[in-house]
C-alpha cells in the first residue's frame, strides 16, 4: 500500500496572496451555494450557473488541490440544469473532515 496523503490542510502550501484569495473566494462560494447533497465518499456542493461561478470555481480548486492534496474534485455542468455542481470526495475520513470544515 502507497503512503497515503495525511488527511490535514497545508495553507503553507500557498503564498500569503494565494491565501487572501483562496480566502475570498471560499467565503464567496459558500455564500452561493444552493444545496449540499451527501454522498457516500464526500459533497456535492450546487451553485449558481453562470461564468462568474465557474470561473471562481476553478480558481479555488486550483488553490485547494495544492493545499488539501488527499481531495478528489468534480465539476459538472448540465444543459438542462441551471446549476454548477462541485463534488468534493475522498478516502475513508474525508467526509468526516468536509463536514467539520464546512459545519455540515
Amino acid at each position: 500500500m502507497k503512503d497515503e496523503v495525511p488527511i490535514a490542510c497545508n495553507l503553507n502550501a500557498l503564498n500569503n496572496v494565494e491565501q487572501e484569495r483562496r480566502a475570498e473566494l471560499s467565503a464567496r462560494l459558500q455564500k452561493s451555494v444552493r444545496a449540499i447533497v451527501p454522498i457516500p465518499d464526500g459533497y456535492i456542493f450546487r451553485l449558481p450557473s453562470n461564468d462568474q461561478t465557474l470561473l471562481e470555481v476553478a480558481e479555488f480548486i486550483s488553490f485547494e488541490r495544492r493545499c488539501c492534496p488527499f481531495l478528489s474534485f468534480q465539476i459538472s455542468l448540465n444543459e438542462s440544469d441551471e446549476a454548477v455542481t462541485v463534488q468534493l470526495t475522498g478516502r475513508d475520513g474525508v467526509k468526516e473532515f468536509l463536514a467539520a470544515e464546512f459545519g455540515l
